[in-house]
């Protein structure tokens, strides 16, 4: 929010505070100013007039002018296209300052120059703020501007600093410079004299009408002015409106602007010539084109709020008017529009038309209700004074708001005992006069009404605050705190997912974080989802309007991004929590690695990367968390098959709950996000925290060589492999220490629906070096179990 110190004087007296105090008091009491920008910086400037314009001899760009400036006449080289003799002109004096540049007296193409005539640009004003003409040439001062006047900044209104001011989210008030300035007259207890505003609601009889066909907006007012003046505004609307970065345009449009900015209710002037009927209606439902003010085409949809005449559409309600309705040098009578609108349909309006203007910020962030009337109000008073306005008609409203002020009750104790103060209830009721809050003390107990523009006071406890604020954080005695000991500590939860990052960074995989919220189409790729995905009411696009259920779809995007910027090889994880609807959530980890792991170039070893490789990772870095790999099970994946390639993934449970999901990536999945093979998987977490845990042990390595022993057996094709392993390793306890499968096999020679499957069964003791007859009979139990348990056929040798 910028604040203008001038404009700010003219409503209290700042004559003993400079530009800098003014500045340190409004950040103590939690206005915090970010910088103050002066409208224009130069010094030994002065007013001057061109005696004499002549072609400079070497350069055809070139004039050569002589300038008296009261005090002599200075030769000065310039190259602006619009000086001319007989101008006013604004002349930068040899050891003048500006912005850019420190003037010295010089020779251009041998010529002597003594001094600069300067354009407003070249004193450090904003383009912005300027016509095209003003930014081509020199600035030409009115003939009244008086010869050897050194006060040029002072005359043109640019004399004026900045104050650049930070705002909570909460004080939207302040966007309306009336309740700046008795927010500054409160802070530095001093009297503020507002502008008197007339009450117009009476008037000539109208046929004007308004209505409200949509939830999404409270209340309008409209009133008709019959004749009015258009010409260009007077120097202090002028320079208000720069100091703010608007662009002055007319003296009706700019009187709309200046309401705007004086009450932060903005209005809207239509050209009621130009309206096809004397009707203001605020709809939504539309979808068509629309050309606007700035002769833009914008796409209106059902969602965005408009204004309409004779139900065709003359604005986008809070962001901006119709080409065909706006005011030009021609208009004679205009239709006043006042209105309050949803704040959450004006903002996304604003975003996704991509139109941002000062009135689309005050009326996405909230405005005073009682602003509605007074600003068409204090818009009639600068219309009669400045447009010659006349055969103004009654005002007209639709729609209901509160208008009543907010009366909220607190004691001396209650704020005192809140901030660890001993303040008096006098001193208090002082601070709340100065706020405008209309506080009545009886005993220790007050009673206060809060204006409706301060829509930040709710409750009791905004009171202390205010009290605060206003007397000052800085007056506060300095005390130590109180502080609790109390032993620290980290939850068990935290202790395993830390004993979690650190195994998968020992392992060589990198952190990859992802945004919370994610679109519908990345929704609707959820693996394992927790439930109904959390809607944003306001996204700040469409592809973050809701928060995420799972993890993998934004992994996904994460391995698109790599490979398009030629990182093919990676391992990664990501920790996060997903959340449901229903206020649940879950802590998810996903991973992604590479097919492809090069091990070493100059040798050309490439490692390859599939679904056992990568499940052998997971089951390591679940028995280093203290859960066996017998309490693991892989399962057929059938239902995460949108993201998971069907016969290569699988479902992980530990102790029969659902864990996870692994496995390769859809070649769908693949197409669409134009990223080679990998090994992705989900995992939920709590299911590792509240799983039970065994003691890592750990054992002397094995002085005693083992012996393999291979068992080969035909089963049918349903039959898992893990099944036969877990028997192996039960019946073999005594000595077995592993089993793997090392073969499977069908087709040739092998009954269809079944299949081949070779173990290899390693038999080690810690005791002794086994020979064949400490292993043959154990063996012989082993495969007997498995020829007892399951319908297979033994292979011999």
């Amino acid at each position: 929010m910028n604040l203008s110190y001038n404009w700010l004087s003219k409503y209290l007296d700042l004559n003993d505070l400079s530009v800098t105090a003014v500045a340190n008091e409004l950040t103590l009491a939690g206005l915090e100013v970010e910088k103050i920008t002066h409208l224009a910086k130069a010094d030994h400037l002065v007013v001057g007039k061109v005696l004499e314009v002549k072609n400079h001899p070497n350069a055809d760009a070139l004039k050569v002018c002589q300038v008296d400036i009261g005090s002599e006449v200075l030769q000065i080289v310039c190259g602006a296209p619009n000086v001319e003799q007989d101008q006013k002109v604004i002349v930068a004096k040899v050891g003048a300052t500006l912005p850019e540049l420190k003037i010295k007296e010089t020779t251009i193409r041998d010529v002597s120059s003594k001094g600069m005539i300067c354009s407003l640009s070249e004193l450090g004003v904003s383009e912005k703020n300027l016509s095209n003409e003003q930014i081509a040439g020199i600035e030409v001062l009115n003939q009244q501007a008086i010869v050897g006047s050194e006060n040029v900044l002072e005359a043109l209104g640019l004399d004026d600093a900045i104050l650049e001011i930070d705002l909570t989210p909460n004080r939207t008030d302040c966007l309306a410079m009336f309740n700046m300035a008795k927010e500054v007259g409160a802070i530095l207890d001093r009297k503020v004299v507002l502008p008197t505003i007339n009450d117009h609601h009476q008037g000539l009889p109208t046929k004007v009408t308004v209505g409200l066909e949509t939830k999404y907006s409270e209340r309008i007012g409209a009133k008709l002015i019959g004749d009015i003046t258009i010409k260009p505004s007077v120097a202090w609307m002028k320079e208000i409106l720069i100091s703010n970065g608007i662009k002055p345009i007319n003296n009706v449009v700019d009187i709309s602007n200046i309401v705007m900015l004086e009450l932060g209710q903005p209005l809207h002037f239509y050209d009621a010539d130009n309206l096809n009927a004397l009707e203001l209606v605020v709809k939504d439902g539309y979808s068509q084109k629309f050309i606007a003010l700035d002769e833009e085409e914008y796409t209106i949809k059902p969602s965005d709020l408009v204004i309409t005449s004779n139900n065709e559409v003359i604005g986008i309600a809070g962001l901006m008017g119709g080409e065909n309705s706006k005011i030009t040098d021609k208009t004679k009578s205009i239709l006043i529009e006042s209105a309050h609108f949803d704040l959450t349909t004006i903002r996304i309006s604003s975003r996704e038309l991509n139109i941002t203007s000062e009135a689309s910020q005050r009326f996405s962030k909230g405005i005073d209700p009682n602003a509605l009337e007074m600003a068409i109000n204090r818009a009639v008073d600068l219309l009669i004074k400045y447009a010659d306005a006349t055969k103004i008609e009654e005002t007209v409203i639709a729609g209901e708001q509160n208008l009543t002020k907010k009366r909220i009750v607190t004691t001396s104790k209650y704020i005192n005992d809140r901030l660890g103060t001993n303040y008096t209830a006098h001193e208090m009721e002082t601070v709340f006069k100065r706020l405008d809050f209309n506080p009545v003390l009886i005993d220790n107990t007050i009673s206060v009404h809060i204006p409706t523009y301060r829509q930040d006071i709710e409750e009791e406890v905004d009171l202390s605050e205010e009290v605060i604020r206003i007397i000052g954080v800085d007056k506060l005695e300095s005390t130590l705190p109180y502080i609790r000991m109390s032993p620290g500590g980290v939850s068990e939860s935290d202790k395993q997912q830390q004993e979690l990052v650190q195994t998968l960074r020992g392992g060589g995989f990198n952190e990859a974080i992802t945004y919370s919220l994610v679109s519908k189409e990345n929704l609707e790729l959820a693996v394992m989802p927790i439930g109904k995905a959390v809607k944003i009411s306001n996204p700040i696009s469409k592809d973050r309007m809701y928060y995420r259920t799972s993890l993998i779809p934004s992994m996904l995007e994460v391995i698109h991004y790599n490979e398009a910027r030629n990182n093919t090889e990676y391992s990664l994880y990501e920790i996060a929590s997903v959340y449901s609807d229903d206020n649940l959530s879950q802590e998810r980890l996903s991973i992604a690695i590479s097919s492809k792991q090069e091990i070493s170039a100059w040798q050309n070893i490439v490692n390859f990367t599939n679904f056992f490789s990568v499940k052998g990772r997971v089951e390591a870095l679940l028995l280093k968390l203290g859960i066996k790999n017998d309490r693991v099970e892989v399962r057929k994946n059938s239902e995460e098959t949108t993201i998971f390639h069907p016969y290569q993934s699988g479902q992980i449970f530990i102790d029969d709950k659902l864990f996870g999901v692994m496995g390769l990536i859809h070649p769908k999945i693949q197409k669409n996000y134009d990223i080679t093979q990998a090994v992705i998987g989900e995992f939920n977490l709590e299911v590792i925290y509240q799983a039970r845990k065994s003691k890592v042990k750990y054992t002397d390595i094995p002085k005693f060589p083992g012996v393999n022993r291979d068992i080969a057996v035909i089963v049918q094709e349903d039959l898992k492999a893990a099944d036969l392993i877990d028997t192996v390793l039960k019946v073999g306890k005594s000595l077995v220490v592993d089993a793997k499968v090392f073969d499977v096999y069908q087709g040739e020679n092998i009954e269809e629906g079944y299949k081949s499957i070779a173990l290899r069964v390693y038999y080690q003791s810690l005791e002794k070096t086994l020979k064949d007859e400490d292993v043959n009979d154990l063996h012989a139990s082993i495969v007997q179990a498995l020829r007892d348990r399951y319908d297979l056929i033994y292979r011999e040798k």
